[in-house]
Order: C-alpha cells, then sequence, then structure tokens
C-alpha cells in the first residue's frame, strides 16, 4: 500500500525516427539547420517530478518546452536542454511539470553528428500516465 504522499511510478513510452525527410533546426549557439529533429507533445494528468530517459541509435540531445517549440527562436519556452557530453546513446534528465500545461520534447541528435538518422525511444517516468503524440511542422 503507498503513503499518501508517495506518489506510484507509472511509465510512458514513445519512439521516434529521424529521417532524411525529418524538419531541421539549429542547435544552441548554432545557426545552421544540419540536424534532423522531432517534436512530440506531452500531456501530463498529475503534476510531479517526471523522469525522461532515452535509447537511441546515435547521440541525442533533447530540448524540453513550455507551451509550444518556435524553432526560428529555440530560446523561446524553453525549460530545460540535454546536450549531449558523455553519456554514449542515452539522455536522462529530470523536470517538474504541471498538470494542464502543454509540453513539447524536441528530439534531436548531438551538436557533433549533423544529419543523424536513426531511431530513439523515450520513457518517461512519473506520477501518472501521460499522452505523448508526434506533432507536425510549425
Amino acid at each position: 500500500m503507498l503513503k499518501d504522499n508517495i506518489a506510484p511510478n507509472v511509465e510512458s513510452n514513445y519512439s521516434v525516427l529521424l529521417k532524411n525527410n525529418s524538419r531541421k533546426h539549429g542547435h544552441l549557439g548554432c545557426e545552421l539547420l544540419d540536424y534532423y529533429y522531432e517534436a512530440l507533445e506531452i500531456k501530463i494528468k498529475r503534476t510531479g517530478y517526471y523522469s525522461f530517459i532515452s535509447n537511441a541509435d546515435f547521440q541525442p540531445s533533447t530540448y524540453l518546452y513550455e507551451h509550444y517549440f518556435n524553432p526560428h527562436n529555440i530560446l523561446e519556452n524553453l525549460l530545460f536542454v540535454h546536450e549531449y557530453y558523455c553519456t554514449k546513446q542515452r539522455f536522462h534528465m529530470t523536470a517538474y511539470l504541471h498538470y494542464n500545461i502543454t509540453y513539447i520534447l524536441i528530439v534531436t541528435s548531438a551538436i557533433d553528428i549533423k544529419n543523424a538518422q536513426g531511431r530513439v525511444s523515450v520513457i518517461i517516468n512519473g506520477p501518472d500516465k501521460i499522452n505523448m503524440k508526434l506533432i507536425g511542422n510549425y
């Protein structure tokens, strides 16, 4: 039995494929549009801490945005960045997310890997199941 102040840990999974017809963007401090990306819309049912973990065919980077993602100004609404450093084919980040707010998770390759293609699986653990969906062009 769970204590009242301890939330259950629920896992949600999603997979994206970066390919030659994926959209492109530039990383922080890089104006060249040399990085494929996919955008996942995230809606949660319960406020709390959510842990994001991935497995990928290459070194991934992720950006977490609140409300929307502006590919022409990647600093706008930016909450969290996980750039590849020494994590091989994984990223891990934890964020406190609020109910009734839309979040956008941008999944892309590390800054030193231009035009990378392959699969990235995203696993999110938190106090409740979340809704994730791939979203189209901006």
